[in-house]
């Protein structure tokens, strides 16, 4: 809740005083670029957030070297993966359109190594989320520090700033991560891994990625669809809007992430049913309802009773609210499918959910402006969602046993 409320709060005021001041080429151009370095992020990360905090929920609280070696052994992956997105970011930096996107990238380009050495998912596994997400403020608050001083200049110098404090951010998140672990009593402790557990993780972590990045692509392909098709003012609103849901889902993220642990030892220890794995992630769907509520009753009022720029982004951001919900379902089952060691369910539910989710954005968008994405981010869900339900639903029991586990 720290990162929403103080780092996700602070970004979110700084679009909004881009957004009262008409600076959409600013805000457009930062936001594209921001949720690209998130995604490349994501990808370093190998799925290690979940990865990692399944296996410290499993393993022996006494056994240390069992507690650090799957660590160590993503942190091969995430290097490999770390090395690989470095060299095409420094390549397309070295070619890109504007001054702006040239120097953020040189800029931003350091946190990919930062990335490949988080151990967030070992406090998830601790039943420690909360810190990690205290931990987690800086990632959003120095980008947003810096988006204030970015109004002040033009093109490299702007590009600079924002990609030094993205970099910036990370690192100050790595270091608040590692000196909790150590607060806890799990001092760092190199173990090497053997060729085993690379590759078994290596496995993992790629069926995760599958699992993972469509939903994430998908969002990114309609930031470059809105732009082609709407224009600069219509992708800035887009941004705008997506910045406020994406930061209550942070919500429900970090709430699936608290249950994540008690839902591993669950199906480990029990038997259940699909209706199990929604109650038991109950807490997390009930956020989901009233906050899209919420968001469509706010986006509706802001819509009528704000100046014109304002009352643009209120509308909006009522188109998108309804994504909060689906979006949460989706994920219960999705995460019920991770505690169950079965990620490629979660990979092939992701997958179908963007080829619909991009079909239908591409369709009607076209017709309907920017509610064309919001359906097509229901579409998504509601197709990825009706997938897990059927794999999901003949019993975990069996799909335990039939999937196997991923340590």
């Amino acid at each position: 809740m720290g990162s929403f409320a103080v780092g996700q709060g602070a970004l979110f005021l700084a679009q909004t005083r881009l957004v009262a001041t008409g600076q959409f080429g600013l805000l457009a151009g930062f936001g594209l670029h921001f949720t690209f370095v998130i995604l490349a992020a994501m990808i370093v990360d190998a799925g290690a957030q979940t990865l990692l905090a399944r296996a410290i929920a499993l393993a022996d609280a006494g056994e240390r070297d069992g507690f650090w070696r799957p660590y160590w052994a993503i942190c091969v992956t995430r290097l490999i993966l770390a090395a690989l997105l470095g060299t095409l970011g420094f390549c397309y930096a070295l070619t890109a359109p504007d001054e702006f996107s040239r120097h953020y990238i040189f800029a931003a380009l350091p946190l990919l190594l930062i990335c490949s050495f988080t151990p967030s998912g070992m406090l998830d596994g601790l039943q420690r989320s909360g810190l990690a997400g205290l931990a987690n403020i800086p990632v959003f608050l120095m980008p947003a520090l810096a988006l204030l001083v970015a109004t002040l200049t033009v093109g490299a110098e702007a590009g600079i700033a924002l990609g030094l404090a993205t970099s910036l951010g990370y690192a100050i998140a790595l270091a608040c991560q590692f000196a909790i672990l150590v607060w806890l009593g799990y001092r760092p402790h190199w173990v090497r891994p053997g060729r085993e557990d690379v590759l078994r993780t290596a496995r993992d972590s790629a069926a995760m990625l599958l699992a993972a990045l469509p939903g994430q692509a998908l969002f990114r392909l309609q930031i470059l669809l809105c732009n082609l098709l709407l224009g600069t003012t219509a992708t800035a609103l887009f941004l705008y809007a997506r910045q406020i849901t994406a930061a209550f889902s942070q919500i429900l993220h970090f709430l699936r992430r608290a249950e994540f642990p008690s839902l591993v030892q669950h199906l480990e220890d029990a038997d259940a049913s699909l209706p199990t794995l929604f109650k038991l992630q109950k807490r997390g769907t009930s956020v989901a309802l009233c906050t899209s509520v919420f968001l469509l009753i706010a986006g509706m009022l802001v819509g009528t009773f704000f100046q014109p720029i304002i009352t643009d982004a209120g509308h909006v951001l009522a188109l998108f609210s309804a994504g909060v919900l689906t979006g949460a379902v989706y994920m219960a089952m999705s995460q019920g499918a991770f505690a169950l060691g079965r990620p490629h369910h979660a990979a092939v539910a992701a997958n179908l959910g963007l080829l619909a989710g991009l079909a239908v954005s591409v369709a009607v968008s076209p017709m309907i402006g920017l509610a064309g994405f919001a359906v097509g981010e229901v579409a998504a869900h509601l197709v990825g969602g009706a997938y897990l339900f059927r794999c999901l639903g003949a019993g975990v029991r069996g799909a335990r046993v039939a999937g196997g586990g991923a340590s």
